[in-house]
């Protein structure tokens, strides 16, 4: 048998109902579909049942190449999901039921939850997707089915982007993305095709999606009491950033200074609102005239009559 590994969440999952004659690909699909669980066969060599869950990765504006596309497709309103039941009797001339591999027959009764779509725009033309001829979906397990469907396909936004992807973000995963400088979205990866170089590239479609709060995080560079540099990043509200601190190279009367931080980073969680920071810096060269003043440096290192400064 091929190799694989099972998602310790799934020790104990339970399936109830009836699987008939199928294929190995079928019955894992139907196996999947009922316990809320993804295949993946990428980069590896054994085959992994994954659970689908909404934790997300952020990927990084520096990492992601602008300007990803965002589809808007035809909003599902519905989702019609069928039940089954199955107990063993005699079928009448109107009932439906199921053979065993052992003969035993096993009567089968059908119902129906429809899921409707709240967010749907006001107006939009019917589009129902339906569930059915899945004979492990029953009443127990139907509400939890739908509501990981919605998740998926209640949002009619859609995105293609390309980003730096070193075998950090992979298909099934949910992860949260710059669709602009400042607008971020959530959703999931369901295809990525990569590119490789000196770094790995993906191209990753994103379905489900929506987008999130987020908010500017602002940094005013000082130095001797005057602001010397502004930036700006935007995060997800709630996500702990740290953001490295550049040395600044600026030209003041007739001096062109190279400014170190006095800290190496900036760091915090992301509030509604956004968060203003201040970084004080210090001189660390001072080029004047022809001549180059080190004032503040961790290290000068000579080889061969040239001087290297870190």
């Amino acid at each position: 048998p091929w190799p694989y590994y099972l998602d310790h969440t799934f020790d104990n999952a339970v399936i109830h109902g009836f699987f008939p004659e199928q294929s190995a690909r079928e019955r894992l699909l139907w196996v999947c579909f009922t316990i809320g669980a993804y295949v993946r066969t990428c980069f590896g060599d054994e085959i992994e049942i994954l659970q689908i869950d909404d934790t997300t990765t952020t990927i990084p504006i520096s990492d992601t190449y602008m300007k990803p596309t965002v589809n808007y497709k035809d909003p599902v309103t519905s989702i019609r999901i069928k039940e089954y039941d199955f107990t063993q009797g005699t079928p009448g001339a109107t009932d439906k039921y199921v053979t065993d591999e052992n003969g035993t027959v096993y009567l089968m009764t059908e119902t129906e939850t429809i899921l409707y779509n709240d967010h749907a725009p006001a107006g939009a033309l019917a589009n129902e997707m339906t569930i059915e001829g899945i004979y492990t979906v029953n009443t127990n397990n139907s509400s939890t089915i739908l509501t990981r469907l919605a998740d998926w396909y209640f949002s009619r936004t859609e995105v293609d982007f390309e980003a730096i992807d070193n075998n950090s973000y992979w298909p099934g995963d949910k992860v949260i993305m710059y669709a602009d400088s400042d607008k971020m979205l959530s959703g999931w990866i369901d295809s990525a095709s990569f590119a490789f170089g000196l770094q790995a590239k993906a191209r990753m479609h994103l379905l489900g999606c929506a987008e999130i709060e987020s908010a500017k995080l602002t940094v005013i560079s000082t130095w001797n009491g005057v602001q010397v540099d502004f930036r700006e990043y935007t995060f997800p509200v709630g996500y702990s950033f740290t953001v490295q601190n550049r040395y600044i190279d600026i030209v003041m009367n007739g001096h062109r200074y190279i400014l170190r931080p006095t800290a190496a980073n900036i760091g915090g969680t992301m509030v509604s609102g956004g968060v203003a920071a201040t970084q004080t810096y210090t001189e660390a060269l001072d080029l004047y005239d022809g001549t180059l003043h080190i004032t503040n440096v961790d290290e000068i290192t000579v080889n061969e009559g040239i001087g290297e400064i870190s």
